[in-house]
């Protein structure tokens, strides 16, 4: 029997496997594998180029059951990417399924903090799925403090002999509590647009100003409202949990547009809202999800005078 897994998957996993050279990689993905391959199971690898590249050599490509990449599915879009992930599970529920993802090191604090978390909630959104998902990170590209955090949102690790209880694992809540924090650049003195909302009639306005955005003119229709949105609902949690006016910003950023909304509120956001989509009875919360996963990076912090929600939407 493979020391990765039992005869039979009972519950989600979510192992962790840390590498330094290619020969690593493929040694511990085939180890990781040896389930799988035994028992049919299908493997969907969800990686960089690079690393694809070195899989090539170890995965039995040949046999339909091994798919590189997923339509909709990419870690270049992180709500996106999570939110499709979770989807996909759900129509794999009748079928043996193996994930195999690698998120590829930007150096974009931001991104690379979103990550995290959400890898940090992946044992609760994905509870329910009879799934194993390897996380691969090289060592070699990760910065130290945010290999320790990769280390903290795995509950297993793979080892040469095999996936461990890792001890260095925290719960979704303890880590969300205690790494919350995302240091962002300052908001932009030349923003495109810069809106203060007195009460929810003004609604209107902001989402016409933010769809009729030059940044937004090549996006792709379905997303550019998907970005209306997310800033509607956000805007529109300042009035339900803050006093207004509601200050409202957009501004480019490289490949990305960056929309930040202020309140006034004096309750913090909860470093658990948005992940976990809302039952359909739920009567809050849908906003923050829905905004959190048309951006590719939503953060929430306090602000001398309230909430403040950042948003990234890529744009490339």
């Amino acid at each position: 029997m493979s020391p990765v897994a039992s005869e039979r998957r009972e519950a989600f996993e979510h192992i962790a496997a840390i590498y330094d050279s290619e020969r690593e990689l493929c040694q511990r993905v085939a180890r990781f594998l040896d389930h799988g391959q035994r028992h049919q199971e299908r493997i969907f690898v969800l990686v960089p180029p690079a690393t694809e590249r070195e899989l090539r050599r170890v995965l039995p490509v040949e046999l339909a059951r091994v798919q590189f990449g997923l339509p909709d599915v990419s870690y270049a879009h992180l709500g996106r990417f999570y939110d499709g992930l979770r989807r996909f599970f759900d129509r794999q529920r009748d079928e043996a399924t193996v994930v195999i993802g690698e998120f590829g090191y930007d150096g974009v604090a931001e991104r690379v903090s979103q990550y995290l978390r959400y890898e940090a909630m992946c044992n609760t959104v994905f509870a329910s799925f009879r799934v194993p998902m390897l996380c691969l990170c090289d060592r070699r590209r990760f910065p130290a403090e945010a290999l320790a955090r990769f280390r903290m949102v795995h509950a297993r690790t793979l080892e040469r002999d095999g996936a461990i209880v890792n001890p260095d694992y925290l719960g979704a809540s303890t880590y969300l509590e205690q790494h919350d924090e995302v240091i962002l650049q300052p908001a932009t003195g030349d923003a495109d647009f810069d809106l203060h909302l007195a009460d929810l009639d003004s609604l209107g306005h902001l989402r016409h100003t933010v769809r009729a955005w030059r940044n937004l003119a090549g996006l792709e229709e379905d997303y550019a409202d998907d970005v209306v949105i997310a800033v509607s609902e956000i805007a529109t949690n300042g009035f339900q949990h803050a006093h207004p006016p509601i200050r409202v910003r957009g501004w480019g950023a490289d490949t990305a547009v960056i929309v930040q909304v202020d309140d006034r509120g004096t309750i913090p956001v909860p470093p658990q809202v948005g992940y976990v989509r809302p039952h359909f009875s739920a009567t809050g919360g849908r906003g923050m999800w829905l905004a959190r996963h048309a951006a590719d990076v939503l953060t929430a912090h306090r602000s001398p005078t309230g909430n403040c929600v950042r948003m990234r939407f890529p744009t490339t």
